[in-house]
């Protein structure tokens, strides 16, 4: 097993939770060497802000100048459980921090880096489970702002990816920058706690959501002033583009335990393999990374493998309109056709099902059961709607939905509450955005235990202003 002699390690807890649970992790790493530190924070505090703990964290583990104290190696290492990598991201986006060398490598226990759907059960149902707080005035707290953030498809996580993963040099995490991993388990909770349990997740957060290997596809609507030039794009990992020069796409060690739940993550004494991994994630340096990943594909592999009911994928959509300015009232439909129906918009547009079409027995067989599908594990963010999550099996998608022969299109139909202020969409009707034929289009959605964001932009126009004589 890999030494951690001299380095400094910070430990973060998560929602709900206090440092001394997280000796379960600090004590064993104390044995291979390490000078563990922790960090606590009033995590159900409802006044406070992801933006205040990163403030509080900044001080405690940096000088007065701002530089992270460090150790024996030069450079300051964390541990993070659940919404810790939160907090601990926002920090990192707060303070500029990892670009400078002196954070060096981050082990993110279950984190929730895109979502838990727990934090949709509202205060009540959390209070029934996990221990709030009362202020002086008697007023149960269970932290607001931290729930919001923690919410799926949270802007927050949206923003966060933006900076550290898909920002104009690519991601923050690589060999020869943070060296970030990710280990989470796939087993929700028994006992009194197993009501709680939704289908991907650990007992609180969304396993393909703990993911970094992000990939982003924007679907521009808007950039003709009748909205009919149509054009699409990736960004992020993908494993079937070569990226721009330069840019370096998330591609960070991610491991999954399938006996492993939120809680039980954190027991690195009764885990030889988990503290072997942790260990070594925190000990790898530049010319270790890439065998780092290779160990983590191998035994994840070997840990799930093609069950259907462990891979998971979440697809997190954001609809603005040209201005930049959220579409809050819209709705997505997504259809299966017959390959052979698909023509173009205008020479040389994009693929579409023409107007007027309809469907066949098959095919309206084939599109409900994808909108049933897709409609099982669908959130709207509750403060911003215009943030839309769904949860899918992909290879059902791709194996039983969508085979080879058939195409998926999408249908948006977007509501601006008002008769005179309207959206553009009527040339969104059925565009193609998969084609099972391999090779046939680049967009390739569909890929297990990840998270894909899909940001989209449509047209706003009005009846507001006229020209008088």
């Amino acid at each position: 097993m890999a030494e951690l002699d001299g380095r400094r390690v910070v430990i973060i807890h998560g929602w709900s939770d206090q440092w001394e649970s997280m000796q379960r992790v600090g004590e064993p790493l104390e044995e291979a060497g390490a000078d563990v530190r922790y960090i606590d924070y009033d995590s159900r505090e409802d006044r406070a802000f992801y933006e205040d703990f990163a403030e509080g964290l900044h001080r405690q583990v940096c000088d007065d100048r701002g530089n992270p104290r460090t150790g024996d190696d030069g450079q300051v290492h964390f541990v993070t459980h659940s919404t810790g990598a939160l907090v601990l991201r926002q920090w990192l986006k707060q303070y500029g921090c990892g670009e400078d060398g002196a954070v060096g490598n981050i082990v993110f226990l279950a984190p929730p880096n895109f979502g838990s759907p727990l934090a949709h059960k509202g205060r009540s149902l959390i209070g029934k489970i996990f221990k709030g707080q009362h202020d002086a005035g008697d007023r149960f707290e269970v932290g607001e702002h931290v729930l919001r953030g923690l919410e799926l498809a949270s802007p927050l996580q949206w923003e966060l990816a933006e900076f550290d993963l898909l920002g104009e040099r690519g991601s923050l995490y690589h060999a020869h920058g943070v060296r970030g991993a990710v280990i989470t388990g796939c087993a929700g909770y028994g006992g009194l706690r197993q009501f709680v349990n939704e289908v991907g997740t650990d007992g609180t957060i969304v396993v393909a959501g703990a993911n970094l290997n992000v990939r982003r596809l924007e679907l521009d609507f808007a950039r003709g002033p009748d909205g009919g030039d149509h054009w699409s794009k990736w960004s992020g990992f993908d494993v079937h583009e070569r990226p721009r020069e330069g840019v370096i796409p998330p591609n960070l060690p991610f491991a999954i335990h399938r006996d492993l739940t939120h809680a039980s993550i954190l027991d690195l004494a009764g885990n030889p393999v988990l503290k072997r991994q942790v260990v070594d994630a925190l000990a790898a340096g530049p010319g270790d990374y890439r065998e780092l990943q290779a160990g983590f594909r191998r035994f994840t592999k070997a840990q799930v493998g093609r069950k259907w009911d462990r891979r998971w994928q979440q697809l997190v959509f954001r609809l603005r309109d040209d201005r930049g300015m959220p579409v809050n009232d819209y709705h997505l439909e997504f259809n299966v056709w017959r390959a052979d129906r698909l023509q173009e918009s205008y020479p040389g547009g994009p693929l579409h099902i023409p107007a007027g079409e309809v469907q066949d027995e098959e095919e309206a067989r084939r599109s409900g059961k994808l909108d049933r599908l897709l409609a099982e594990n669908l959130h709207g963010h509750s403060r911003d709607p215009s943030y839309k999550r769904y949860l899918l099996r992909p290879d059902e998608v791709t194996r039983k939905i969508v085979t080879r022969g058939y195409v998926a299109t999408l249908r948006i139909d977007a509501d601006a509450g008002d008769r005179d202020i309207f959206y553009r969409t009527a040339a969104l009707d059925n565009v193609l955005v998969f084609h099972s034929e391999p090779g046939f289009h680049r967009i390739r959605p569909f890929y297990p235990n990840t998270t894909t964001l899909v940001d989209v932009r449509i047209d706003r126009g009005s009846r507001l202003v006229e020209l008088c004589p």
